[in-house]
């Protein structure tokens, strides 16, 4: 049905929007250097996996 379908398309709707708003309050604040480690941390886990498949 329907419901289903619309139900996916307002959660995904809203976890973005939450999601902006949390980025955009971080990059304001200027504290992104967390988020960087973060993100280079998985992003090298992330390749070392693949390379070892």
């Amino acid at each position: 049905g329907v419901a289903p379908l619309l139900a996916g398309v307002l959660s995904a709707f809203l976890v973005g929007y939450a999601a902006c708003r949390w980025m955009i309050a971080l990059v304001r604040r200027g504290r992104l250097g967390w988020f960087a480690l973060y993100c280079a941390v998985v992003g090298g886990i992330t390749v070392v996996l693949t390379l070892l498949r």
